[in-house]
């Protein structure tokens, strides 16, 4: 739901925005805040591979998988629904 709202917004303080919408302080949390703002900012696909889960155990990564594929969704979902903006993020990225 917050990369969702990241997407539509496209606010010009993005970290106030999604510190504001998610808190949490944890390292997990703050590597998934880290790597989608990244991309967000960068105007790139949210897609992750290994490099997105560096710094993690084991037991992090379980879920820093599941936080990917939830900010995944919402991509797709921005994409898919959001009209007018699949074009424009595809010419993005």
């Amino acid at each position: 739901m917050v990369v969702f709202v990241l997407l539509v917004l496209r606010c010009s303080n993005p970290e106030k925005l999604l510190n504001n919408l998610l808190p949490n302080d944890t390292n997990t949390w703050n590597i998934w805040k880290r790597v989608v703002l990244e991309k967000v900012k960068g105007n790139k696909p949210l897609s992750f591979d290994e490099g997105d889960y560096e710094g993690v155990d084991a037991r992090e990564r379980q879920l820093l998988e599941n936080l990917y594929k939830d900010a995944e969704a919402a991509y797709n979902g921005f994409l898919d629904y959001v009209p007018g903006k699949s074009e424009d993020m595809e010419k993005i990225v």
